[in-house]
């Protein structure tokens, strides 16, 4: 049994509830009071995370899924206790499917037109799409459909930036439907009407970046690092739509070493 400390997994304030970033995304620098958080809690995800296919999804070991939730769940009570509203991830994907046609043009988005006719739509369902399919541990061999067990690393895959929400271009194979799931809730979930969210990146074949490697200093400052997982043209490509877009004017790049031992630039500076 869970403790009664504990915040439930549905939003503290649901997106249906008013909810809303009306004033657009506006992180100003690392440090300070967030209003809104968005965060994706360890599930089935991780219990299809198995000995054999542990490494194609880049993890070196199996996560204790009960422990882990039980953690999200502290680390977002602290949150809320800030004064911060919390939504989930999958409650926004579950507001944007619950219209037929919106779920239909998701699941094309997301998995493509060939894999869902495989699958079939009447037997997929949202939660599939960070899960995987078919339902169960996989161990009679390679699903339809792959878990995202790095999901919930919430700031990989988008992140913000002064007067905007970037989508990133993830470098692995593993972690390339992250982006297509955020591109489809910021785009149509209401909280987002008034937010700039730009997909540029995602769909540039040569540029690769990821949002721990982005850390903003300053409302006219924005720090990359070139590493293992964003490459010089997703640097670059950022840099265009920030000096044309938002109201930042520099952008220094910074190399680091490649390798996991120092994954994100964020690790060095945090």
């Amino acid at each position: 049994k869970e403790e009664s400390t504990l915040v439930p997994c549905r939003s503290f304030a649901s997106p249906t509830s008013g909810v809303s970033l009306s004033c657009g995304a506006m992180i100003q620098s690392e440090v300070g009071y967030l209003r809104c958080v968005l965060l994706h809690q360890p599930g089935e995800e991780h219990r299809k995370t198995i000995p054999w296919n542990k490494s194609a999804l880049l993890f070196d070991d199996l996560l204790d899924v009960e422990e882990a939730r039980r953690e999200h769940k502290r680390l977002a009570n602290i949150i809320h206790q800030t004064g911060s509203k919390i939504v989930y991830l999958t409650d926004l994907l579950e507001d944007i499917c619950h219209d037929p046609t919106s779920r239909h043009e998701v699941f094309l988005e997301c998995i493509g037109e060939e894999l869902l006719s495989q699958i079939g739509e009447d037997n997929i369902m949202p939660r599939h799409l960070i899960e995987g399919y078919p339902d169960g541990d996989f161990c009679d061999g390679r699903p339809l459909l792959a878990p995202l067990p790095n999901l919930y690393f919430m700031r990989d895959p988008s992140f913000a930036v002064p007067g905007a929400i970037v989508l990133s271009h993830l470098q692995w194979a593993a972690r390339k439907r992250e982006g297509l799931i955020l591109k489809s809730i910021f785009t149509r979930h209401p909280m987002f009407r008034d937010v700039h969210v730009y997909d540029g990146i995602l769909n540039d074949p040569d540029a690769r970046i990821e949002g721990g490697d982005v850390l903003v200093a300053d409302p006219e400052t924005v720090l990359v690092g070139i590493s293992e997982r964003t490459n010089e043209a997703g640097a670059e490509h950022l840099a265009r739509f920030l000096f044309s877009h938002t109201p930042v004017q520099r952008l220094p790049q910074n190399y680091i070493p490649r390798g996991r031992g120092v994954m994100h630039f964020a690790q060095i500076i945090t």
